[in-house]
This record gives C-alpha cells, structure tokens and sequence, in this order.
C-alpha cells in the first residue's frame, strides 16, 4: 500500500505510478462500457451503480481490478449509457464514495456522475460547428466578460432567464423596443465571449429550493456544465447539449467563446479528487498544513505530474467536445509556467486561434517558488508559438489601476476621474502593450499580444460605480465621459480590449464592491437602461464605435516590435500617443481635463475619427492638420495616411 504525503515527490513513487499516457474516465460504445479510474493509493475500489443522479437507492456494487501505474478497471459486455455511477474508494484515510473526476455530466448537483454517449447530446448541425475564425491575432480580438444568469435574467422577452439557451434567442428586445441579449452582442462587434465558469461549482442548489447566486469559482466537477443554467439539472444529458447549443449559436452569430477555468483550488479540502487519492492534489507547507495561495482553502499543485496532466485533459476535452475558442485561468500565478507552457502547445494544435490568458497573481501565499509561477513577472518567458494567433496573456493591471484608480482603495482616483498627471506614466505604459517596463513598472511582455487591457472585470467595483464614489457630485453625463477617455485609451491602444459585459452602458451593482454572492437583482444586467436618447444608450453606441474603428484600423492590432511608437505627456496629464505601421499614423489624445487644450498634430492631412461625443470607423472630420483643439474631458483619435 502506498501512504500519502511527501511520498508522492520521490523519485520511487513518480516512477512507479504516475501514468501520464494514461486514458481515465469511462469509454461507451453501443455494446459496451469501460471504466478506469488512477488511485494508486486505494487498497480497494467499487464502481456504484444508480438509476437516477439523485435520491434514489443503488442498484449493484462491482470489484473493480488493480491494473498498471496505480490504476484501476472495470469492464461490461452491456451499454450502460443512461445509468448514473459514483466510486467508493478505500485508503488509509478510510473509504469515501466519489464523483469520477473525469465524469463528463453528472444528476442534480454533482453528487453522481452519469454513463453517457456524447454523441447523443450534439444538436443539430453540431458536426458543422467549429471555432471561430474572427482573428487572425489576439490583437484583433474584442473580449466581452458575462455570468449566463446575470446576461438573460431581467430580459422580460426570453423564455430562458438565467439558463444557456437564452444565447440562442435573437430576435429579443427591451420594452424600449432596442435590441437586447444575443443581438445587442452581434450589433456590438465583439468578437468574444468570456464566461464565468461553466464547470460544474458548488455553491447553489441545482434543484431551485433556495434563490441563490454565485459567480462559480468554487468547482466541483470540472468537466461538468453547472446545472443551475440548464433547463433540467435533474437529467445530466441536458447541460450537456444545451451548453453546446448555447456555443453553437454564438458561433453562428461571429462570437467566440472563452471559458473562465477555475483549475487553482475546490470548493472545499473534502473534493472528489481529494477522495480518490487524499493529498496528491494538493499543495502543503512543511507542517502539512494545506498552502493557501488561493485564498480560499486549499490550493492545488499543477506541479504534480498526475494533476498537470488533469488540467490537460481537462482543458482538451472543454475544447474538443464543446468547441470552446479560448480559456481564461483564474489565478494562473498559482499553476507552474511548465504546465500552462504545455497547455499552451497543446491548445494551439488543436487550434492556433484559440485564446489564452490569466490572472497574473496569486490570492495568498503559496508555496511555488516565485520564479516558476505564470506570473505578471515571469509571463516574458512565454513566447508565441510559431504559426498561432499568441501566446499566452495577462491581465494588465497597471493600465487598469492607472485609469480608473486603485483597485482595492474605493476613494483612490485614476487618469479619467481626478488624478491624471500621476497616472499618465501608466496609461502610455498599458497603450504600449507593456512591451517597455519605462524602468517603472515591475512587468513587461515579449509582446503587445500579451497584455489584456481593461478597466474593470467581475471583481472589485463596476467602472461606473468606481468613477461615482470617487466623484460623488458627478452627474451621469459627466461619468459617461470619464468612461469614454478610458475606452479610446483601451481600444486605440496596443495589447488585447476588454471589458466587463455592461460596462459599455454604465453597469452599476449599486457601489458592491465584491458581489459574488449577492442577489442576482445586484449582479444582473439592467437592459432597460437601453433607451433612445438616455446616457447609457450613447455611451453604449460610443462603445460600439470604438470597436468597429479597431476592428476597421488595422494600426491598433499590430504587436510593438512592428511599429514605431512615440508619446508626450503634457504637464496637464494631457498624452499623446503615436503609433506608426507602414503607411499609416494613428494619434490618439487624451485629455482628462476640465478646459479644452491645443495640440501640434505631426505633418500631413489627418482624418478625425473619434471625438468627446462621437466615434466609428467614418470620419468626423477630413484634411486636418497644424494646430488642433482637443475638447474637455475627451479621447480624440486622428489617422493619417502618407
């Protein structure tokens, strides 16, 4: 018998049970089901038979055999697709019944895994379906971040509020007659997008018995769609075609889908990978105290070969199975750069335009050396691999902290609301792509294609609510102009634009600074703010503008080392950015002042493109040079051609 604990390091026990080759999960064809499960520290393992995924008794308990590397086995002549399975394993810590990691869907709640052929849960057409083909860069992406309950649950027209097949409704509109859900996406020119988890988590009751939310980051299952979003958590088959259905129909509409994964901790120390083999998963101090660099408990070890391979499997199987155009890594800095190097190689075989990106940073201490974390500091030892559209990205948090203030000090301004001339050092940083530390900074990237730039994502404070509590006074129409100054800066610069669904119409949770568990009335998105005329109407269109500008202007798509690039900051705060790509010079100027204030435009004839109240890809204004006024509190963008 193999005991847990330092053990699982030694040269002996990586030689003899660690089987990265290793098919796990159960295989069904028509007259046949196979079952394999890796638990090299288990002295005995039954496969649990159920009719059903909830209350109901077990029908049979079967011996399964040892086989090689720590595995076990279990073979019927029979399909047993439709039954519902769990494992009851026996270790040194006792015996514990467990959900198959690798277990594609489960009954309500997670609490058993179903046999299920895939084949059976593909809608129509889905063997037609396949990833996006909207970028040929991560530059040239456009990436719009949503919970699925919080993007259909206050739409009065859909007949799915809060579930997946809300995403395939078109035709929906609000009672002001302005397109909403799945057609206010394609309208807005997105070319992404990012969802909270869709892996099965464990903070709300599948069943409806209580009102609850969450935004997901507590995983149970990690190849299993939540149920909560499906019209039927009860029957596991359902999850499965209506997420693909719901895949499918952004497909269809030009959108990609990026799949926030949650691959850092488990909902809680008492997991099912945690019951399968105790202590492998996991990451402990010295004391064999669990690391909590999560903060949330418990912390896993990428590191370990058996785990790096699940993050593999796991990830390949999301892609494959689901068509799943990009994955976003929640706290990546706590998963080893070897490992995310492999998921990169591996991703972009399967699809070279496949995104990537995380969290550059950690939630505690962990005990990864810091040097081999996929950090913020060491994201510059990822390069792009040859032929796919990038590497892997961050989050640039400088850009972020820097427009819009601090981010965990509520009262701290940034450039666009108070404190420019400390802040524009940052700004030009993040509009480089992060590729030039400035000797100011504690990151850079090999690449503009590196940095994601935003403002605000799920966390912290919406944008609005930021601007209005470090402007209490300010009317709607003067933080709408703070947000559209931080938008051309966002969208005109170099790196990767995104933003939080909703931010582009003023999204308020109402000054929550931390709403993952709060009622979806805080987390909801309120499309009746889209009305002809209205604040939030405007700033949405201004948005829609600015995306079909970069996705017109092929100058704010290139990486650095491909073009020149050139600033001036102004003793106002005021910047200039200059960015020249073959026969094309783009200036972008902000001004975050409260008086208009002139400005030198380069030689040539400039096309004005964006203004304080307008932006698009058709010209304002023509034939445009010398001196300029660049008005009050304005992000102004000019374009000439030589």
């Amino acid at each position: 018998m193999i005991y847990p604990g330092a053990l699982f390091d030694t040269e002996e026990f990586i030689g003899k049970y660690t089987c990265p080759q290793g098919q796990f999960g159960i295989a069904v064809t028509e007259d046949s089901t196979d079952f394999r499960l890796w638990a090299p520290t288990a002295s005995r393992v039954e496969l649990v038979l159920y009719p059903t995924g909830n209350d109901t008794p077990e029908i049979a308990r079967y011996e399964m055999y040892p086989a090689e590397q720590g595995t076990w086995y279990l073979h019927f002549d029979s399909c047993l697709a439709g039954m519902y399975y769990t494992y009851s394993v026996t270790t040194m810590a006792g015996t514990a019944e467990a959900v198959d990691p690798y277990a594609v869907t489960t009954g309500v709640n997670g609490l058993r895994g179903m046999i299920l052929r895939l084949s059976d849960t593909d809608p129509e057409g889905w063997d037609r379906d396949t990833y996006v083909q909207n970028i040929d860069t991560y530059c040239d992406s456009v990436i719009w971040e949503v919970h699925v309950a919080d993007f259909s649950a206050e739409i009065a027209a859909s007949r799915y509020p809060g579930k997946y097949m809300a995403f395939t409704e078109r035709g929906l509109k609000n009672t002001y007659g302005k397109a909403v859900g799945l057609d206010y996406l394609q309208n807005l020119g997105i070319t992404h997008v990012h969802f909270q988890p869709l892996a099965d988590y464990g903070s709300v009751d599948e069943t409806g018995a209580k009102v609850q939310y969450n935004w997901g980051y507590d995983p149970t299952n990690y190849n299993v769609p939540e149920g909560s979003y499906s019209t039927d958590p009860y029957r596991g088959e359902v999850r499965v075609k209506e997420l693909k259905s719901m895949v499918q129909a952004l497909h269809e509409a030009g959108i990609g889908v990026v799949m926030d994964v949650v691959y850092n901790h488990t909902y809680s120390k008492d997991s099912n990978l945690n019951r399968v083999v105790p202590g492998y998963y996991y990451r402990s101090t010295q004391s064999g105290v669990y690391s909590d660099g999560s903060g949330c408990g418990n912390e896993t070890a990428s590191d370990r070969i058996m785990f790096r391979k699940y993050m593999l499997d796991s990830i390949l199987y999301w892609q494959r199975e689901y068509h799943i155009d990009g994955f976003r890594f929640d706290l990546m800095a706590l998963h080893d750069l070897e490992t995310i190097k492999e998921i990169e190689e591996a991703v972009h075989a399967v699809n070279p335009r496949a995104l990537i990106y995380g969290e550059g940073w950690t939630g505690g201490l962990s005990v990864l050396a810091e040097d081999e974390r996929a950090s913020r500091e060491n994201i510059i030892k990822i390069e792009t691999t040859e032929g796919t559209a990038g590497s892997v990205a961050i989050f640039n948090d400088i850009i972020r902290d820097s427009l819009k203030g601090n981010n965990f000090r509520l009262d701290a301004g940034g450039y666009v609301n108070g404190r420019a001339c400390e802040h524009a050092t940052g700004v030009v940083f993040g509009m480089m792509g992060a590729t030039d530390s400035m000797g100011c900074f504690s990151f850079n990237t090999n690449s503009a294609l590196q940095s994601i730039n935003y403002m605000c994502c799920h966390d912290n404070l919406t944008l609005r609510d930021k601007l209005q509590i470090t402007n209490p006074r300010a009317a709607d129409a003067q933080i709408a102009a703070m947000c559209r100054v931080g938008a051309v800066a966002i969208f005109t610069g170099l790196g990767i634009p995104f933003m939080l669904g909703g931010e582009e119409m003023m999204r308020t949770k109402g000054g929550h600074f931390n709403s993952y568990n709060a009622p979806i009335e805080v987390n909801r998105l309120d499309w009746e703010k889209l009305r002809s005329g209205s604040t939030c109407q405007r700033l949405s269109e201004f948005y829609r503008g600015l995306i079909a500008l970069r996705r017109s202007q092929p100058v704010f798509r290139q990486d650095a080392c491909d073009v020149d690039i050139d600033y001036d900051i102004f003793p106002s705060g005021m910047v200039a950015m200059k960015i020249r790509w073959r026969d094309t010079l783009s200036v972008t100027i902000l001004n975050p002042t409260d008086s208009a204030v002139e400005y030198t435009l380069p030689d040539g004839k400039f096309d004005q493109f964006v203004s304080r109240d307008r932006s698009g890809n058709t010209p304002i204004n023509t034939g445009i040079s010398g001196i300029i006024s660049v008005k009050a509190m304005s992000g102004e963008v000019y374009i000439c051609r030589d």
